[in-house]
């Protein structure tokens, strides 16, 4: 029981000292109020996009394409109105992206689309006609018209904001662990 419990220890111990595992990286794009507008929509709203990405994007990119056609990212893009992520659409496009020095977009093209019956595509375009989208494909969705929402601006860094997704640190796994096999031992001898 002794050579058992010290080799959970040193197992623990070993995965304490090991490298810690890269944590996938979370763009958040939060852009300006519309600036037209047909109801429901209004002049308040704005669109807000979440991409989970496995590495950060390289500083000073040009052009880059991460996906096009059915990426298979995880993503929520909401607008005010409607909110689409992989749980009822699909990202559809994640190109055209340029980064500053520090590797934050400062011209990218998002296009995402929801798998309802009144499908609602949103787009973020900011390299040839810098502008955020809201187009309906299917007026009885609520908007009459074929673009819903739009806003045209000067792309940049500022719209974007990065932050790690926190794992757990090795140290609280080890204790984690330790707790649980302590557990088991004085069950075991109850």
């Amino acid at each position: 029981m002794l050579l058992k419990g010290l080799g959970v220890v040193l197992a623990s111990l070993a995965v304490w000292v090991a490298p810690a595992a890269t944590a996938d990286v979370m763009y958040t794009y939060t852009g300006p109020a519309f600036t037209t507008a047909v109801s429901p929509y209004t002049t308040s709203d704005f669109l807000t996009i979440t991409l989970q990405l496995p590495d950060k994007f390289a500083g000073n990119l040009s052009n880059f394409t991460v996906c096009n056609g059915n990426c298979a990212i995880t993503f929520s893009a909401t607008d005010g109105v409607d909110t689409i992520s992989n749980n009822n659409g699909q990202l559809l496009s994640l190109t055209e992206i340029s980064t500053n020095a520090a590797g934050i977009p400062i011209q990218w093209f998002i296009s995402s689309q929801n798998n309802s019956v009144s499908p609602l595509g949103i787009i973020s375009k900011t390299s040839s006609a810098p502008n955020d989208v809201v187009v309906s494909s299917n007026p009885s969705s609520g908007c009459p018209l074929t673009v819903c929402a739009s806003v045209n601006y000067t792309a940049g860094p500022q719209f974007w904001s990065v932050a790690s997704v926190p794992e757990p640190s090795p140290l609280s796994l080890s204790v984690i662990g330790l707790a649980l096999f302590a557990g088991v031992t004085r069950r075991r001898r109850a």
